[in-house]
């Protein structure tokens, strides 16, 4: 049976990303706003543009994308005061149903 001690489980390495394992590969590449030459940790395809590390923290700034404005939904009832207007509602059905089934219950002359 193995042994479930707690040095064995810090003397494996668990796996997983680390960013101290190992030097990550840099490929060059020419920025898309200023023309610098700069090195970037992912192969270029020319499908996206390339930012060197200036221009890149720049862009952090400013919003990549446009959201819509958020939908305003006025004033509206609280979830209490739906769920009060429900069973109102509810109360209502039920009476008429069962006023409905004494009138059809009642014996015929």
């Amino acid at each position: 049976m193995k042994t479930f001690k707690k040095s064995s489980f810090t003397k494996k390495s668990r796996g997983g990303f680390s960013r101290d394992s190992a030097p990550q590969e840099r490929f060059q590449a020419t920025c898309n706003e200023c023309r610098a030459v700069c090195e970037v940790p992912f192969k270029p395809n020319g499908k996206k543009p390339v930012y060197c590390r200036d221009c890149f923290k720049g862009k952090e700034e400013a919003p990549s994308f446009s959201r819509s404005p958020r939908r305003t939904y006025g004033d509206r009832a609280t979830s209490t005061d739906q769920f009060e207007m429900l069973g109102a509602k509810i109360d209502r059905l039920t009476a008429a149903v069962e006023a409905q089934t004494r009138v059809l219950s009642a014996p015929r002359r």
